[in-house]
């Protein structure tokens, strides 16, 4: 199995290996079976109703993402830093774990339990901790930040904490959504212009060959865990579990067990490679063997 070095630039958001190619990310991938936004729309519709500018409107809308993404991207750090700064020997009694178990992965983080009650994570977000902790216990070792692809698609990503022990995974990832996160499709209704917790359902699909799982912010990350673990199978592991924890704006965690989309993922890889104009691999790498790795 040819394995790759996989570099990732924060400020493009790409991923490449050793020999320039350019991997597109799980959730750009995911992205082009979205159900786009159609911002020209709804500025012209919303303004009318509320009474305001589309320039206005929009500084409203994009400062609101771009508070969402701040926040999104300090939470992350502390689960991070968390994990990563509590570390032991490699014969740490919990979380010991083999050398060659993952080959290509060359970071190990090994998590000291009391080092991590400690640590920011353990503080904020105890449900967190508790889980984190349980799964040390059962002898499973804890990766944060972990990137992974896939040449055969020239798909990369990072998943936010995998939990190994034996051949056997768990992926654990954490969201900062406003909104309680739905796994049907709809929207909350407005009344007067303000967002209600009324819930209206919608009949609205992926796009083919996507179009029979609803539509949905629950499902998107639904099949970015599943697309992760589908990369972490073709490398010769099983998936055991999926697990998003909602971080909420007021602290509190929501804990969803998130239903393993395999034969969509499968559709998603080889309908995107089809209609990709994927640049074609390095002539010291050979065609006839499908490769794939973790980094």
């Amino acid at each position: 199995m040819v394995k790759r070095t996989i570099s990732f630039n924060e400020e493009l958001h790409q991923y490449t290996d050793e020999d320039k190619n350019i991997y597109t990310s799980v959730t750009t991938c995911i992205k082009d079976y979205e159900i786009p936004f159609d911002e020209k729309y709804w500025l012209n519709y919303k303004s009318n109703e509320l009474g305001v500018s589309k320039s206005f409107l929009k500084k409203e809308w994009d400062s609101i993402r771009d508070n969402s993404c701040k926040l999104g991207t300090v939470e992350h750090k502390l689960l991070e830093d968390s994990v990563n700064n509590s570390t032991l020997n490699i014969n740490s009694t919990y979380g010991q774990r083999k050398e060659n178990l993952l080959q290509g992965l060359k970071k190990i983080t090994i998590v000291d339990i009391e080092t991590l009650k400690n640590s920011p994570l353990g503080k904020k977000y105890p449900i967190i901790l508790n889980y984190l902790i349980n799964k040390l216990e059962e002898g499973f070792s804890i990766f944060v930040e972990k990137r992974i692809y896939v040449f055969e698609y020239l798909v990369a990503g990072t998943i936010d904490c995998l939990l190994i022990k034996g051949k056997e995974f768990i992926i654990a990832d954490w969201k900062t959504n406003k909104d309680e996160l739905k796994f049907k499709s709809g929207y909350y209704k407005k009344i007067n212009g303000i967002k209600s917790n009324q819930w209206v359902d919608k009949k609205e699909f992926f796009k083919a060959p996507l179009n029979t799982l609803p539509f949905c912010k629950g499902n998107v990350y639904s099949l970015q865990l599943s697309l992760y673990a589908y990369i972490l199978e073709l490398w010769g592991y099983k998936c055991i579990d999926l697990q998003l924890f909602h971080i909420k704006r007021d602290v509190s965690v929501t804990v969803y067990k998130i239903n393993y989309l395999k034969q969509h993922c499968q559709l998603l890889l080889i309908d995107f490679k089809n209609r990709s104009s994927l640049s074609k691999p390095s002539n010291n790498t050979t065609n006839k063997i499908t490769k794939f790795g973790i980094n």
